[in-house]
């Protein structure tokens, strides 16, 4: 008898263990499925409104226990835009990475070119990784925020991208010593 409610119990068990293995799968499978594409998003409380903003380029050159990154993204004209985007943006975020255990975000600018308007600040991160690149180009991605006095709330998400050398490597690092 304690022998049959024992097995009964297994019995159970697997079937609650196979079910959330099941939920498990999907689960990652739908965080799988989510967007892998550089994004720009304007941030408005809890909903997230995606700006016609693509990535163009991705340099960075190593400097001892550092890494400078330069981040392009400029706008695309064949996307439908609301008035205040009208023309197509410009957006550059400089990123400087500290190499260690885990590598971190360090510091961060923005310039974003938006109609004939400069706007410029700081920029912080909730993730970053960074790959060292043994056998290829070094890569990295990571989430990236900003705010514009008056205009609201940005972030970017960076995937997986590879990090080329600047075709200009001595005017990336001029550029990063006058700031």
């Amino acid at each position: 008898m304690v022998f049959n409610k024992a097995q009964a119990i297994i019995k159970e068990l697997r079937k609650h263990l196979f079910r959330m293995t099941m939920l498990s799968i999907a689960f990652f499978s739908l965080q799988c499925l989510g967007s892998q594409e550089a994004s720009v998003e304007k941030i408005n409380g809890s909903s997230r409104t995606l700006l016609p903003l693509l990535i163009e380029e991705l340099v960075g050159l190593r400097d001892g226990e550092t890494v400078d990154i330069a981040v392009k993204f400029m706008g695309n004209s064949q996307v439908p835009r609301d008035n205040r985007l009208s023309e197509p943006d410009s957006l550059m975020l400089q990123i400087q990475l500290r190499f260690g255990v885990p590598t971190r975000f360090q510091s961060g600018s923005f310039r974003w070119y938006q109609k004939d308007e400069l706007f410029q600040g700081q920029l912080t991160s909730t993730s970053v990784t960074y790959y060292g690149g043994q056998g290829g180009l070094p890569s990295m991605d990571g989430r990236f925020q900003f705010s514009i006095t008056h205009h609201g709330h940005y972030e970017t998400f960076i995937p997986t991208t590879e990090i080329v050398r600047p075709k200009n490597a001595i005017s990336m690092n001029s550029e990063r010593k006058l700031k």
